[in-house]
């Protein structure tokens, strides 16, 4: 018995068409303040583009996302924050977080510990810093950010 895999990948197509639309039905309707007008192609694939009704909002930001290495999985819940809240945020404060990621050794102490779990020692080997100190310095600039 040979397979059709033309009239098969046409069958899965019409499929997903289908459960494209169903989605989009079921976001239309779960959708109460705002609506759905409006479909967009790009290179990498689709989005919507919503139409915010609400008056004078400048909008929301949602994000979420997670990273899978071989031995660990960090995962990130589901986030919203208002346009105006992050336009409203300190420049000094943005600053900060930005100079301290910006960081070379800081950097390179980030892609380091992603690879791998490694002590300081270990760290300080790895990334030629002389002193244990030194990876103190960029370790304390880094927790900083999340207080």
């Amino acid at each position: 018995m040979t397979r059709d895999y033309g009239v098969e990948l046409d069958g899965l197509k019409t499929q997903l068409a289908e459960l494209q639309e169903m989605v989009k039905q079921i976001a239309k309707n779960s959708s109460s303040k705002e609506t759905r007008t409006k479909e967009d192609d790009d290179q990498s694939g689709r989005f919507l583009v919503d139409n915010n009704t609400g008056q004078g909002n400048l909008g929301e930001l949602f994000f979420s996302g997670q990273y899978l290495g071989e031995k660990s999985r960090y995962r990130w819940e589901p986030h919203g924050r208002d346009v105006k809240q992050l336009v409203d945020l300190d420049s000094d404060k943005v600053a900060k977080i930005l100079s301290a990621l910006g960081h070379k050794q800081r950097i390179d102490i980030l892609k380091a510990v992603l690879q791998q779990p490694l002590t300081g020692a270990e760290l300080v080997d790895r990334l030629n810093m002389g002193t244990t100190g030194q990876l103190y310095h960029h370790i304390k600039a880094l927790l900083e950010l999340t207080s």
